[in-house]
């Protein structure tokens, strides 16, 4: 088997095509690891505590509307965008 170190630089040396096949398929197979290890974490049960978090923190009124908060983070990164959140 060869080694990191070698596909390393077999890597650095494809032309810049081959180079955005690689790199997107290598986004799309670590994405779809993760999507799959969320979907057994959730159908497991091992992310219920995220929803019990978010419903006490709902009920103590710790929660603002998603909208306000993405128009206030786009504002904040954005501070040419006018908004009234």
């Amino acid at each position: 088997m060869r080694t990191a170190n070698e596909i390393q630089l077999d890597i650095e040396a494809l032309p810049e095509r081959e180079y955005i096949k690689l790199v997107s398929w290598f986004s799309e197979r670590d994405w779809k690891l993760w999507s799959d290890e969320i979907k057994a974490d959730s159908e497991s049960g091992k992310l219920d505590f995220l929803i019990e978090e978010a419903m006490s923190e709902k009920s103590d009124g710790n929660l603002r509307s998603f909208s306000a908060t993405i128009l206030s983070d786009y504002a904040w990164a954005n501070p040419t965008y006018k908004t009234q959140v």
